[in-house]
């Protein structure tokens, strides 16, 4: 890439994009898929019923892990 004489090229009468496409992006960041995740849950559930009334009660516990931060970077 040309970071040097980027600068110079308008004032040639050169475009912006003449020999840089997307002059507008200088760096190149490269991503993989090589992060790992888990998720653990838990479900329980409890019912009661008789003729007048129900009752039901759940609970629900869940855990995610990950190696890479929300952000990209590596933890």
């Amino acid at each position: 890439m040309d970071l040097n004489y980027f600068g110079n090229y308008a004032a040639a009468g050169v475009s912006d994009s003449y020999l840089r496409n997307f002059p507008q992006f200088d760096k190149f960041l490269f991503g993989s898929n090589s992060a790992k995740s888990w998720h653990d849950s838990l479900q329980f559930g409890i019912r009661k019923s008789t003729a007048t009334y129900n009752l039901r009660a759940y609970y629900t516990w869940s855990k995610s892990l990950d190696t890479t931060s929300s952000d990209g970077s590596d933890i």
